[in-house]
């Protein structure tokens, strides 16, 4: 491989792995959704603080600030857990999250066996 050849294959390198920094998801910030629940539609609030691969937060719903908890970026997919008080009984949720576009955010929360729900969540822009 002669220097011109290596140093074009250095260059095409260096670019993909910057390209890939830039275009990392951003779950940073306030993301706004409405989840169905047995009890009713409910608006909740997430708000994520992405450092590394570690996620911190919270979930706002109508319980109030729930903190999340084991929150991780794996690849591209935010992963954590939150803990409910649903009439007397605390209920452990783990959640994965994918960004569907730009400002949109599909998050799955599962409760254990059934209890699995959807929330599209939009960027909040305040």
């Amino acid at each position: 491989m002669n220097q011109l050849t290596r140093r074009a294959s250095f260059l095409i390198v260096f670019l993909a792995v910057m390209a890939g920094g830039v275009w990392a998801a951003d779950f940073n910030g306030k993301w706004i959704g409405d989840v169905d629940t047995p009890g009713g539609q409910m608006s909740v609030t997430f708000t994520f603080k992405v450092d590394g691969d570690k996620v911190t937060g919270t979930l706002t719903g109508p319980q109030g600030d729930i903190e999340i908890s084991d929150g991780k970026m794996n690849g591209e997919t935010l992963q954590f857990g939150f803990n409910v008080d649903a009439g007397g009984q605390q209920m452990a949720f783990k959640c994965t999250g994918k960004l569907a576009g730009d400002d949109q955010l599909k998050i799955n929360m599962n409760g254990g066996g059934d209890m699995t729900f959807e929330v599209n969540a939009k960027r909040s822009t305040n």
